[in-house]
């Protein structure tokens, strides 16, 4: 099953390319609509 993200979701802007995003009023970017986030980061704790 694909997720599918309600009118108030939300996900941080990291997961997203700089192509993925247009520019928009007032130098604010916003994501395209037909973005998907491809950049997942691994983060490992190391003791």
């Amino acid at each position: 099953m694909d997720f599918v993200p309600g009118t108030r979701a939300v996900i941080c802007s990291k997961y997203f390319k700089h192509s993925d995003y247009v520019e928009a009023h007032m130098d604010t970017l916003r994501l395209k609509k037909d973005a998907v986030p491809s950049i997942f980061l691994i983060f490992l704790d190391i003791y």
